[in-house]
């Protein structure tokens, strides 16, 4: 079997042509494997989640690697001798009602496109604390000029 050179230069630049093609969409996979952006584009809410995660651990770190005192700071106490919440407890505290008040938003949403009488029956719920926060608020003088 005889094989021309034409055919076999022919073919090694079809072989040619083919490994760049797959090189391109290799490098093209490594571009997104390392890519942050394209993790954020497929799942926000996971990359989220880990960036939150990867905030506490940093922090416990960083927390850790400081010099701890010997002895332990004296505790504040209120006038009812009840021990005060620290700085960390008033941040969880307040990241606990803003995921609440998320989720309840979301919930209210959800229900809302359900039942849209539930949406007309919190509207007008909204509306009514509204007004009693403006009767109960004390009239100032901005309040006099806008009335």
């Amino acid at each position: 079997m005889i094989i021309h050179s034409d055919v076999l230069e022919r073919e090694i630049a079809e072989e040619h042509e083919a490994l760049a093609e797959n090189l391109a969409v290799l490098e093209s996979q490594a571009k997104d494997l390392v890519d942050w952006r394209a993790y954020v584009r497929k799942s926000p809410l996971t990359m989220v989640g880990v960036a939150f995660g990867s905030g506490l651990i940093i922090s416990a770190i960083a927390n850790s690697n400081r010099s701890q005192p010997r002895t332990r700071p004296a505790r504040k106490y209120d006038i009812d001798g009840n021990e005060e919440p620290s700085a960390a407890h008033d941040v969880w505290e307040i990241f606990k009602g803003a995921v609440i008040g998320a989720a309840a938003a979301q919930v209210t949403s959800y229900v809302t496109e359900l039942l849209p009488e539930f949406g007309a029956h919190v509207e007008s719920l909204r509306h009514e604390k509204a007004a009693a926060r403006r009767k109960s608020r004390p009239v100032t003088s901005r309040d006099a000029d806008t009335e």
